[in-house]
């Protein structure tokens, strides 16, 4: 992700969208006068903003689900609370699988998978509808 000057790609490209943003919200504004151009500078990028924050949580409420995680099989901590396994593997969110002091290996985000040892992973909990549904 680095280059060769030590900045990280996303960043830039954060940054220059943020630019980019001020640059039409000056456009957008500056017909109403010099200061609301002055505004449109400030408005854009946070209308920019705004508008970001509002696709992830829409994300998070159709597709990858929201804490609280519900409890392992056992009963006895939330899956956010879990330690990650040694031997995780990474899936979408960036995060290996969890592991419960029971030996339950938890896996996935918005379709949760259980797998107990060496057994194959079976659907334990999916995210709809804005809530976790219990399959198992």
């Amino acid at each position: 992700m680095n280059n060769k000057n030590g900045s990280i790609k996303m960043e830039t490209v954060a940054l220059c969208l943020l630019i980019f943003a001020g640059y039409l919200g000056d456009m957008f504004f500056s017909r109403y006068g010099e200061n609301w151009g002055y505004a449109g500078i400030i408005i854009g990028p946070a209308l920019f903003l705004f508008v970001v924050h509002g696709i992830a949580w829409l994300e998070r409420q159709l597709f990858i689900g929201q804490e609280p995680l519900p409890k392992c099989k056992c009963g006895l901590k939330p899956i956010n609370e879990l330690k990650d396994a040694s031997d995780a593997e990474p899936y979408i969110a960036g995060k290996g699988k969890k592991v419960c002091s029971c030996g339950t290996y938890l896996i996935g985000r918005g379709i949760i998978k259980y797998q107990h040892k060496d057994s194959e992973p079976v659907d334990y909990a999916i995210w709809t509808k804005g809530q976790w549904k219990l399959e198992g």
